[in-house]
């Protein structure tokens, strides 16, 4: 099955982005009652408002992040956005590529690259949504080179209890 391709319209993203920056490059200080924990999701809400639920993935005893993947609202009453980020240095030209399970596959497109890393977002509903509540993992493809795709899994567990709470504190 050929990937369909998801696309974000940059005024939507670029301002989330701006939001967690800190966060890909490891500098956000969250409050520890700012943060609940649902399975392998956390939700971070801000004291000044506004909420994301978030995986990380980072190296193993330094804490530096290689895979951020947060859903946010775009805006109080907008639809609800994925972004995926990572580090510099890698692959761009082919996106990622997101597979839930042995569902079908998305195309996501890189959007910008700042020091945090290089992010591509997509909207979460749809489809898209409905494999992230039913599956278990989501793969996601991404190129360190031309010829070297990195698999990384990320646990969806907990994913649709985590999107319940942000969608009730968005």
């Amino acid at each position: 099955m050929k990937p369909l391709a998801i696309r974000v319209a940059a005024f939507l993203v670029l301002p989330i982005l701006a939001l967690l920056a800190p966060a890909c490059a490891g500098e956000a200080r969250v409050l520890a009652s700012a943060v609940e924990q649902f399975g392998d999701w956390e939700l971070f809400c801000q004291p000044t408002g506004g909420c994301r639920i978030s995986q990380r993935l980072a190296v193993e005893g330094g804490g530096e992040t290689v895979f951020l993947l947060t859903a946010v609202r775009s805006d109080s009453s907008g639809p609800y956005v994925g972004i995926v980020s990572v580090p510099l240095r890698g692959y761009l030209a082919p996106g990622i590529e997101l597979r839930v399970d042995q569902r079908r596959s998305y195309q996501l497109l890189y959007e910008t690259c700042d020091p945090a890393g290089c992010h591509a977002g997509f909207p979460l509903e749809g489809s898209v949504l409905a494999d992230f509540r039913a599956g278990t993992t989501a793969r996601f493809r991404v190129w360190t080179a031309k010829d070297n795709p990195v698999e990384i899994d990320v646990s969806l567990i907990g994913f649709t209890r985590a999107f319940a709470a942000l969608g009730e504190r968005s």
